[in-house]
């Protein structure tokens, strides 16, 4: 006899899934239609180079790895991931493929090798009945070698590769900088004096480099030096963007009095020579202009750059950049370092577009944008395939200055609506569509289409119900914070949170960003992993939304899940399926 299962929420009784009666014995379920070579498989791997293939690989950019056995390969949703692991004997034949030789290293006859190259490395996991690959994965996890074999982690596109990336370069683009990264173009010239009795030099020992400027000279907003750059930008439908000038500054050491005066600004030139900031053409005061504060320390470098601001004018523009250091006395020396001009970049859709393109502005991004490419060419040589659309457009804009890791820009994507996954087939290609799945109203998940006792997690400790929103105020840009309360969830509790936005936000910007996480924080994770048999869980598919009614003693889950994995274990006919919670049909 089946176990009574009653589902209760808040001590109101939640409307039961209806019931199903256990199967007589003998009975057995519709059976899922054939897929050719999917079941019975004999798993085929090849290893090939990434991104370029070796001089070894072949024509086919691979060479088979004999005798490896795989662990199954998973399917999941969204960036989670796909990952795979691969066991081959470390033999000879074997590690003459995967590895790097020990010039005369041999050992009883055996040409010794070590696998450290293997972040270059890509696995072509297939079957051997048709010879075909079904999915690539890259090695970007932990090698193992024990027993006389070789274990090697590979995972997939999304939520593997892109967990490697952060939006943006590693290093922020001054303009100053021309020709080689992270060294200014001959630092002691280009600098120009303006103003009678200006004075200008270069010393050593500065925090940043050893090219300090120093000047002297009159301290007003017509003596400075001055260095410029041009800056040339296509047509786009945004406005005006700032550009900021900054330095590492040290004051005289003498008891001036030179509190508010200016230090460091920013002046834009158009092509013709007439100025378009300051506004005032110089006739007033620069109200971005960095100056001296009275909690700046004298006589030494001050911790933080001095920041000036000034604005570009809308695109399309040809301009010059001119980034003034000013004096603060005609004979005491104020010393500059680490002199930038910076302007804010980001990778952008440009125009509104449905949602599920920004994923390919991501990609796009991650493999040619500045930095990021691999000698010369795509840095993956991914493509990306646009499916079916949510229907929402809007232009999807990330500031390089955030830091923001790829994986939570794609999850942030995935979260309304969107599908982000590795396509099976011979290609690099990721494909983004409109929620893969269906609501599954014709399949129930019971208690005995589980092989084994079923588990659960319900993740409380992740619930939050208020939430504080930072936008970093670090940021050379500025920044603002906001909140937001859900008081219906939790039975009214307060749970707090503290968390970064993207920099630079405006308030009203920032309290619709808090709102939209709060609205995922206020829902309580759910998770099972179910080992289901094989008529039941072949019948499934990442996206699915299913009803699940399973019971532990008197501990029960009845609700509508999603499934997020889904990994067949062919050779002993069951499926292993892992669900989520379900924020559309489910009673979060």
């Amino acid at each position: 006899m089946p176990r009574a299962v009653y589902g209760a929420r808040g001590g109101v009784l939640s409307p039961s899934i209806p019931h199903a009666p256990e199967p007589e014995p003998g009975y057995v379920p519709p059976l899922p239609p054939d897929v050719p070579g999917a079941a019975g498989d004999e798993w085929r791997v090849a290893v090939g180079g990434f991104p370029a293939k070796r001089s070894t690989d072949g024509p086919l950019g691979a060479v088979i790895l004999w005798g490896a056995t795989v662990r199954p390969v998973i399917r999941d949703r969204r960036s989670g991931g796909n990952s795979v692991e691969v066991t081959a004997p470390a033999n000879e034949q074997t590690m003459r493929i995967l590895g790097l030789p020990y010039t005369g290293e041999v050992y009883r006859g055996v040409q010794l090798y070590t696998p450290k190259n293997a972040a270059s490395w890509e696995l072509f996991v297939g079957s051997s009945l048709d010879g075909l690959t079904r999915w690539r994965f890259v090695v970007r996890d932990r090698i193992e070698v024990s027993n006389g074999q070789v274990h090697i982690r590979g995972v997939g596109f999304v939520g593997g590769l892109t967990a490697d990336r952060v939006i943006g370069a590693p290093e922020r683009l001054n303009l100053l900088i021309k020709d080689l990264p992270g060294v200014e173009n001959d630092p002691s010239t280009g600098w120009v004096a303006h103003g009678s009795g200006t004075a200008t030099g270069v010393v050593s020992g500065g925090p940043s480099s050893d090219a300090v400027r120093w000047v002297t000279g009159k301290p007003d907003r017509f003596h400075y030096i001055e260095k410029s750059v041009p800056w040339t930008a296509g047509a786009n439908p945004w406005g005006s963007q700032q550009v900021a000038g900054q330095a590492l500054v040290k004051l005289p050491s003498g008891g001036l009095d030179i509190d508010n005066y200016g230090l460091v600004t920013v002046a834009v030139f158009h092509a013709d020579g007439t100025q378009f900031w300051p506004t005032k053409n110089g006739a007033g005061p620069d109200m971005q202009a960095g100056i001296v504060t009275s909690d700046m320390v004298r006589g030494s470098w001050i911790t933080d750059p001095v920041t000036g601001f000034g604005y570009l004018p809308p695109p399309p523009m040809d301009v010059t950049i001119r980034l003034r250091l000013h004096p603060v006395d005609e004979s005491a020396k104020v010393y500059y370092d680490a002199r930038e001009i910076i302007r804010r970049e980001n990778t952008s859709t440009v125009h509104p577009v449905d949602i599920t393109r920004h994923t390919a502005q991501l990609f796009k991004h991650a493999q040619m944008g500045r930095d990021k490419k691999f000698h010369g060419g795509s840095a993956w040589r991914i493509a990306v395939e646009v499916g079916e659309p949510v229907g929402t457009e809007e232009v999807g804009t990330w500031w390089h200055e955030d830091g923001q890791q790829m994986d939570d820009a794609l999850e942030a994507i995935g979260g309304r609506g969107v599908d982000i996954w590795d396509l099976p087939g011979p290609g690099r290609v990721v494909k983004a569509s409109k929620r893969r799945g269906s609501k599954r109203e014709d399949l129930i998940v019971h208690d005995w289409d589980v092989c084994g006792e079923p588990s659960w997690a319900v993740d409380i400790g992740a619930l939050r119900t208020a939430i504080r929103a930072s936008s970093s105020v670090s940021s050379v840009w500025g920044g603002s914070d906001e909140g937001a309360i859900n008081r219906s969830a939790a039975g009214g509790q307060v749970i707090d949170a503290v968390i970064s936005s993207p920099a630079g936000m405006t308030p009203k910007q920032l309290r619709a960003w808090a709102r939209e996480r709060l609205a995922t924080l206020s829902v309580v994770p759910l998770t099972c992993t179910l080992p289901l048999r094989w008529q039941v869980g072949a019948r499934l598919s990442v996206g699915d939304s299913v009803r699940v009614a399973i019971s532990s003693n008197a501990a029960a889950q009845k609700d509508w899940m999603r499934v997020t994995e889904w990994s067949p274990q062919f050779d002993r006919r069951f499926v292993q399926v892992t669900f989520g919670t379900d924020p559309d049909d489910g009673s979060t």
